[in-house]
């Protein structure tokens, strides 16, 4: 059995919602998507991160999930 092939997409989405004493944030990317960035996503510092800014993810896309594997607050 093989392991499934990995896919990468590029989104950019604005910050929802910061839950700093949880180190996750809440963020939502132009077709509407919700998705979750915690302290430890590899990126940009975590505290960076306030509602309303604009940051790019890469997603990591699998058969039956997709996860942010890495994002950039954009200026």
């Amino acid at each position: 059995m093989q392991p499934a092939r990995q896919v990468t997409s590029t989104v950019d989405a604005r910050v929802e919602q910061v839950l700093p004493r949880f180190g996750l944030a809440f963020v939502l990317d132009d077709a509407s998507q919700s998705w979750g960035v915690t302290r430890s996503t590899p990126g940009s510092p975590f505290d960076a991160l306030t509602t309303g800014r604009r940051v790019r993810l890469q997603i990591e896309v699998h058969q039956s999930f997709s996860v942010v594997r890495e994002y950039r607050v954009l200026d």
